[in-house]
């Protein structure tokens, strides 16, 4: 990983674990255990968040997606360090549905009007959005698309549990206290979720907005591809080399 890169993730995991103790109560005992997993988490955040940020840039339509998708996974990681284990995971879910949206109706900007504007009009469901994206042509050219939906839609499938109270780790009446040996375990289990699913995500919107990201700062296309291995950062290059969606843009 590049020098400049390694400080920048370095200076921003510092800043943030510093929030948390100051503002989200989250005890210093708890990174001294477990900053490795807690970074290595973060990490995979602003990747996805930087990616978020740069393909809604310059838009109206859509970008609150984008700027939703920031936030689920901020919170997501707040409650997590919290040990509030399914309001988490649900916040990783909803980040699926975001970033399917933002791409879809990328794609159909009158719907999207119609769904701002009317209160009536039904937003498309999960699965009417992920059979949209396997229709695309994008989908269908990149070859590393291939398997994306199915692993996001196993995924998703996993943390729908957690809509349904699937931990039994809950927090008091009136409070959301601090508790170390949860906080543990459910990190571990966000490292263990995250590791694959926000890198998909990421992926997803490279795949989709490739010109958004070939015109990115340098250090913003850094920061979004140490989400992957050196294989996929070479198909997914060319892929932003190659391939324009501007025609799709909706200002």
């Amino acid at each position: 990983m590049d020098k400049l890169l390694q400080e920048f993730l370095k200076r921003e995991c510092v800043d943030f674990e510093r929030e948390l103790q100051a503002h989200w109560g989250v005890g210093s005992r708890f990174f001294q255990s477990n900053r490795p997993t807690f970074r290595d988490v973060y990490k995979r955040y602003l990747s996805l968040a930087c990616t978020a940020s740069v393909v809604s840039r310059r838009r109206k339509a859509g970008a609150e997606y984008a700027g939703n998708l920031v936030e689920c996974g901020y919170l997501s990681l707040v409650l997590a360090v919290k040990g509030a284990e399914n309001p988490a995971f649900v916040l990783l879910r909803q980040s699926i549905e975001l970033v399917l949206k933002l791409i879809y109706f990328t794609f159909h900007p009158v719907e999207y009007t119609w769904v701002c504007s009317r209160e009536g009009t039904r937003e498309p469901t999960y699965a009417s959005l992920l059979e949209f994206i396997r229709q695309t042509d994008e989908h269908r050219s990149l070859r590393i698309h291939n398997n994306v939906c199915d692993r996001i839609d196993q995924v998703y499938g996993v943390l729908s549990r957690y809509v349904h109270i699937h931990s039994q780790a809950f927090a008091h009446f009136g409070s959301l206290p601090y508790r170390s040996t949860a906080a543990t375990k459910v990190v571990g289990n966000m490292n263990k979720r995250t590791r694959e699913l926000w890198p998909l995500l990421t992926m997803l919107l490279v795949i989709f907005f490739p010109e958004k990201v070939r015109v990115a700062q340098e250090n913003e296309r850094k920061l979004i591809f140490s989400s992957f291995d050196k294989t996929t950062r070479g198909i997914l290059h060319k892929h932003c080399s190659l391939h324009s969606t501007s025609r799709y843009y909706v200002k």
